[in-house]
């Protein structure tokens, strides 16, 4: 509903203005808000492995999954339409490599698999947040560059190999007045003196109270943004089925190697508590694996490329944001439907990703030449 009424208000509200609010306030909100709330613990040491096995998982379907939708090169293809590939490749598995269970698993969670759950889930997410708020932007920014210089473009100089005290100050002061630097900042902070946000009272209440906001802003500024149709969002959508395919692939295979399903021993209460523990932490897992994109880490581009305008060329962040824009719909629908069917939804994830990769295919099938109508060319356009 959100997103319609933003879709019916496209000519009266400014998106880049939406996006502003979105990007310096509520997500750096969020951010401090998820931070603050980390403890860890000697034993839990396994659920925050997962955590990491989970996010390089992530990575790696990303980019596998961009370069099966991205079609290949043609024979008779002109270099620029080469590049546009590239770059349309680049986006795709930087975007698709990020995952948003803040957002998108944690009230599916903490209802369907238990509070407990809802709070490992928490945990498992630590490493993908120092993936998402330092070293994605590293390498987002470093492949960028690599980019320029493979493709024989120059980097731009700097403007002063030795800035002066004064440059070095200013330069300082926008870096620690970063709201994302200084949200990470704060956070870390508060979490080593265990503070959570709500503690701090009323100050605590209003940034839990951005955070909140953030959910509805991003779906206002998907309805102000995003094209309901058109080859942009099929080709997005294609590239979200195939990141979903090969996930549910994957975590079968890593469910079944270390999640094992328990078989009831006998009739006895504890035998059934037992699986029913199995299943709920099975299930849990499952739900953490389709988080949504990250919105945080489009941000995390858009601060990279306003830093760095000769990366601009190298990425397409309108197509970074409507992977994001229509992921969050598709994970509720996915998490709706493994919440309800529960462990029979777990134990066929081998064909739910095959169905999902079979989507993704079809939907390439059947394109068709909508890129005229659009408003303006783009690189997915070109690569068409």
């Amino acid at each position: 509903m959100i997103a319609a009424i933003g879709a019916a208000l496209k000519k009266k509200l400014d998106a880049k203005a939406v996006t502003s609010l979105l990007l310096n306030a509520l997500v750096p909100a969020v951010i401090v808000v998820s931070l603050s709330s980390l403890t860890l613990s000697s034993d839990l040491s396994g659920v925050v492995a997962g955590g990491v096995l989970l996010a390089a998982l992530q990575v790696g379907v990303g980019e596998l999954g961009a370069r099966l939708v991205v079609p290949r090169a043609k024979e008779d293809e002109t270099g620029s339409a080469r590049e546009s590939r590239k770059t349309l490749t680049r986006t795709a598995a930087m975007q698709l490599g990020t995952m948003a269970p803040a957002l998108s698993v944690y009230s599916f969670t903490r209802e369907f698999a238990g509070p407990l759950y809802g709070g490992l889930a928490a945990l498992a997410d630590v490493p993908n947040k120092i993936y998402t708020l330092i070293l994605f932007p590293i390498y987002f920014k470093r492949r960028g560059e690599a980019a320029l210089v493979n493709s024989g473009s120059a980097l731009a100089p700097s403007p002063a190999l030795a800035p002066a005290p004064v440059k070095k100050r200013k330069r300082l002061a926008s870096t620690v007045g970063d709201p994302f630097n200084l949200a990470i900042g704060s956070g870390l902070v508060l979490a080593a003196l265990g503070m959570p946000v709500k503690s701090l009272g009323f100050f605590g209440t209003a940034i839990g109270n951005l955070a909140s906001a953030q959910t509805s802003v991003l779906f206002l500024l998907i309805g102000l943004k995003l094209k309901f149709g058109g080859a942009r969002a099929r080709f997005c959508l294609r590239l979200l089925l195939a990141r979903h395919g090969l996930i549910a692939l994957s975590m079968s295979f890593l469910l079944a190697a270390l999640l094992p399903p328990l078989a009831s021993s006998g009739a006895g209460a504890a035998a059934a508590a037992q699986v029913a523990t199995r299943e709920s932490a099975r299930l849990a897992a499952t739900l953490s694996s389709q988080a949504a994109s990250s919105i945080i880490a489009y941000g995390q581009m858009a601060k990279v490329v306003a830093a760095n305008p000769e990366v601009e060329a190298k990425y397409d962040l309108d197509t970074a944001f409507d992977i994001v824009a229509l992921s969050f719909p598709l994970t509720i629908v996915l998490n709706t439907v493994a919440c309800l069917a529960g462990n029979a939804y777990v134990n066929a994830l081998p064909v739910i990703g095959t169905v999902l990769l079979a989507g993704s295919f079809a939907l390439g099938v059947s394109d068709d030449d909508s890129c005229e109508v659009e408003t303006q060319p783009d690189v997915w356009c070109e690569v068409k």
